[in-house]
């Protein structure tokens, strides 16, 4: 007997003679000791046993599947289940970061002369939007408040704080002297001492000095001797 069903129904299913309830397992046992006895049976009694053997091969495979038939289609959804590929989580679109944002410090490198160099704070960051151009909303103590600067190639981020008040005031007030100086045609080798004379509070020292629209170059190595120089408007 070459195809026996219900051997390769527990064998395809992976299945043992107790996972089915003691009465088919009987009936397994009983398949079992017939089938023993075929080699020893001949013509008639050969061919009765066969057809005992398929009969009750048969009817074992029916009880199998009515027994597990339930199990059996738990099984197949499961797999079909697994089977189907898990949907891949969609990728959110990242946010642009802002260039710049509130708090941080730039200095100004474009636009109005007057305010080339001026450190600022930031205190609104727009993005490119449309037509817009990006552009930064800056406070500082040197420009008017609230001042917009279209198009952030006009600045560049810096670690230097923008200046205090009391800063501006000393510049302001050192502007109008050197303002005094260059009417009245002194702005060749002005030393130190004499522009401290003069009431200049800034710190004068090393080689070139911005105070306001007003340069001083240092003229000389071994000496704090300045020329004046006046910036282009």
């Amino acid at each position: 007997m070459k195809k026996m069903k219900h051997k390769e129904f527990m064998s395809s299913n992976k299945l043992d003679n107790s996972a089915f309830s003691e009465a088919v397992q009987k009936k397994v046992r009983i398949f079992d000791k017939m089938h023993s006895k075929l080699e020893d049976m001949v013509d008639e009694d050969r061919i009765e046993l066969l057809d005992q053997l398929k009969e009750l091969d048969h009817e074992l495979h029916e009880d199998m599947l009515n027994e597990l038939e339930d199990q059996l289609e738990n099984n197949e959804v499961i797999e079909e289940q697994e089977k189907k590929p898990e949907p891949k989580p969609e990728k959110k679109k990242e946010e642009p970061k802002p260039a710049y944002t509130k708090g941080d410090a730039i200095e100004i490198t474009g636009g109005n002369p007057k305010y080339v160099g001026v450190i600022a704070e930031v205190i609104e960051y727009h993005s490119a939007s449309g037509k817009d151009k990006e552009s930064v909303t800056v406070k500082s103590n040197e420009l008017p408040d609230g001042k917009s600067l279209l198009g952030v190639g006009m600045v560049k981020p810096t670690s230097k704080k923008p200046k205090s008040v009391q800063a501006i005031k000393k510049e302001s007030k050192d502007e109008e002297i050197l303002e005094e100086l260059w009417k009245n045609r002194k702005t060749k080798g002005l030393g130190r001492s004499f522009l401290k004379e003069k009431g200049v509070k800034t710190n004068i020292t090393g080689w070139t000095i911005q105070i306001g629209n007003f340069v001083l170059n240092r003229a000389a190595i071994f000496s704090y001797k300045y020329n004046l120089e006046k910036l282009k408007m």
